[in-house]
């Protein structure tokens, strides 16, 4: 942009105009704020993983037919894997929202 002689110049010396990306839009979010969003997703769609799995395979597994003790070790293992899903999704969370804070942390003390 070409500044003519009665364009007033931003506070950082920049002209009226130039800006750097995501600024000044009212939308940019922060990091911390988006590593926790990005958090919350994976533990609410690991749950939400695990409860659609639940369903589908039990909806497949009662089309089998009934044969005692191998049935009820289906349902062992189906819900041993659902439930492996839901606690890897809730460490996974937990990992992901303590690096979002502890960057952003960081940052601030390094000046970066």
């Amino acid at each position: 942009m070409v500044a003519g002689p009665f364009a007033a110049a931003r506070r950082d010396g920049r002209p009226r105009g130039e800006h750097d990306a995501g600024e000044g839009h009212g939308m940019a979010m922060s990091r911390r704020a988006r590593g926790r969003l990005v958090a919350a997703l994976v533990w609410v769609g690991g749950w939400a993983l695990a409860l659609a799995f639940v369903r589908i395979s039990l909806d497949w597994s009662d089309a089998q037919p009934y044969e005692g003790e191998t049935t009820e070790l289906r349902y062992v293992v189906l819900a041993t894997i659902a439930g492996s899903v839901m606690i890897g999704s809730a460490v996974t969370a937990v990992v992901v929202w303590w690096r979002a804070g502890r960057a952003s942390r960081g940052r601030g003390r390094e000046g970066g």
